[in-house]
């Protein structure tokens, strides 16, 4: 099995870490504990979006919901590094990555495939952080470096882990701090890294439960 770290989330409260803001914006105010949130997401042409997920229709952001956008992604939108292996130039700009995953049919790695996804979930009502990740290395006994990979936390009546930019994972979103998940990929679970930090191991098991990223 492996292991991956989710965690240090990047601004936990901030919802643009990664990908800038724009002007033609959805503004929505949330309110998170003791905190009140201005929310600015880009809004998009979510039809065709869905239409490359073979999604039929929207729903009100829920758990069936946000899991069938999560299987679908994984089923439809290879993980895909050709542009890296090429050298060519990987810009992170929504509209870029729009063009290239949905309308060109292409796939994407993590940064582009995580990243379209938390635009998908937010213009359909989901609240959503992006967090940093750092995958376990098993032949070096270490993880990568911090912002080697991006996963997504959705919240809902709880907070889960989403992430469709890690090539064949788990197929259902995951409920922090200490959720199970099984499916036709695997068996995985969440566990707390270390008491008082806010953050987390993925696992998945194979004979045993073993670290995949952090």
């Amino acid at each position: 099995m492996k292991d991956e770290i989710i965690g240090k989330c990047i601004e936990r409260n901030f919802f643009c870490i990664s990908f800038e803001c724009f002007s033609n914006t959805i503004d929505r105010i949330i309110t998170l504990g003791s905190k009140t949130i201005f929310i600015k997401t880009k809004s998009m042409n979510f039809i065709q979006y869905l239409q490359r997920l073979q999604v039929k229709k929207t729903e009100n952001p829920s758990y069936s919901f946000l899991s069938k956008l999560q299987e679908q992604h994984l089923l439809t939108i290879p993980f895909e590094n050709l542009d890296i292996h090429q050298g060519k130039k990987i810009v992170l700009e929504e509209d870029r990555i729009y063009e290239k995953i949905v309308a060109c049919g292409r796939g994407g790695f993590c940064y582009e495939l995580n990243g379209l996804f938390c635009w998908l979930l937010r213009s359909l009502g989901f609240i959503v952080s992006i967090v940093s990740a750092r995958v376990y290395m098993p032949t070096k006994d270490r993880f990568t470096p911090e912002f080697d990979h991006m996963a997504l936390l959705v919240d809902l009546e709880k907070t889960y882990l989403v992430d469709v930019g890690f090539g064949d994972n788990f197929r259902k979103p995951i409920a922090l701090p200490d959720g199970k998940s099984e499916d036709i990929s695997g068996r995985y679970r969440l566990r707390s890294f270390a008491p008082g930090q806010d953050t987390y191991i993925l696992q998945k098991k194979d004979n045993n439960y073993k670290v995949q990223h952090l």
